[in-house]
């Protein structure tokens, strides 16, 4: 059975009459079943499939714990399909290193299973929901040609790149419009099937020069060259990046470090958090941030006075993830032995 045929069977199989269909598609190596896990269980504690026929798709590489994924597929609240993603699923050069072969061929995956749904979304495999409120977005884009995804911080150029051996533009220009590879959330069926295509044209074709020599475009590129490219730039609405993914320092700034008031997350200046990004399991996120923090608020009068603020924030990001692993639905430590740096996570 094909990937696309998969997919439309399980899926068929459990729909809702009359409501939106949504799927998120999501990749990740064995190595990140903890995200993985408090991703689906966040899902569940905010009851993201509450008012929508809701499918997420895990496409895991490089040997999965088999009776992990029969038992997200069978004991959520919403239907989950685990796709297993082989090198032969997207023939891609074969001196692509592994972790851009997952994020390239996730998209080609989507592509082929996206336009069996109303509205889709591509995560990140460290990501995890703080907010009830994130469908809402899918039923904003739900028939129309607009993607909301997170602002980058950084604006490049499209200048340099080719596309099998010609100028990928005309003219070089500079993508402001740029926007992080996750969340995205968009109706495929409403043009964005030509950019997935494009994409994947371009992480398989697609080159620059570096140091005198040929190589090929990153990642986080190619959706944002493909993006611009099939001319749907202005169909971004772009999510200040605090709200949406919590990174590039924002956790660690002093009008932008996140708060959990009763688990509503929202941010110092009072914008609503929908996703928390990043490994933040390390036993040195906390410590790592707040040394970040002094360097780039030195000098600033008030740095002393924010700074445990912001350490409250970063170990409430800890303790929600610990939450989602050990008292969510399905706990993580049926399947990993429990590191004891995350114990530590619980607070008092």
């Amino acid at each position: 059975m094909g990937i696309k045929d998969y997919g439309k069977t399980k899926g068929g199989e459990r729909g809702l009459w009359g409501m939106n269909k949504y799927a998120i598609f999501v990749a990740a190596t064995p190595n990140y079943i903890g995200y993985i896990n408090a991703l689906l269980n966040s899902i569940e504690k905010r009851k993201l499939y509450r008012n929508c026929d809701l499918t997420v798709y895990l496409l895991h590489h490089d040997g999965y714990n088999e009776e992990y994924l029969q038992r997200i597929a069978r004991d959520l609240s919403y239907v989950v399909i685990p796709i297993e993603i082989k090198r032969s699923d997207f023939d891609l050069p074969p001196e692509t290193k592994r972790i851009e072969f997952i994020k390239r061929t996730r998209y080609k995956i989507m592509a082929e299973l996206g336009t069996d749904y109303d509205v889709v979304c591509l995560l990140d495999g460290d990501m995890f929901f703080v907010s009830d409120q994130f469908m809402r977005l899918f039923d904003l884009v739900k028939k129309t040609s607009c993607c909301i995804g997170c602002n980058e911080r950084f604006k490049w150029g499209t200048g340099g790149y080719k596309l099998s051996g010609k100028p990928m533009f005309e003219k070089s220009g500079k993508m402001f419009q740029f926007i992080c590879n996750t969340p995205a959330v968009f109706d495929m069926k409403a043009d964005w099937h030509d950019v997935l295509d494009c994409y994947c044209d371009i992480a398989k074709n697609g080159t620059q020069e570096k140091n005198n020599t040929t190589v090929g475009i990153g990642d986080i590129f190619c959706w944002n060259l493909a993006i611009q490219k099939m001319e749907m730039n202005e169909k971004i609405i772009a999510f200040p990046m605090e709200t949406m993914a919590q990174v590039h320092h924002t956790n660690m700034r002093g009008w932008t470090y996140p708060i959990d008031e009763g688990g509503y997350w929202h941010t110092f200046s009072g914008d609503r958090i929908y996703i928390i990004h990043g490994r933040v399991a390390r036993s040195n996120f906390v410590d790592g941030c707040l040394k970040k923090y002094r360097q780039l608020e030195a000098g600033r009068d008030d740095m002393a006075k924010v700074e445990p603020n912001i350490k409250k924030g970063l170990q409430a990001i800890q303790k929600e993830w610990y939450d989602l692993n050990y008292n969510g639905k399905i706990k993580l430590c049926d399947y990993v032995e429990e590191d004891q740096i995350w114990k530590t996570f619980k607070g008092d």
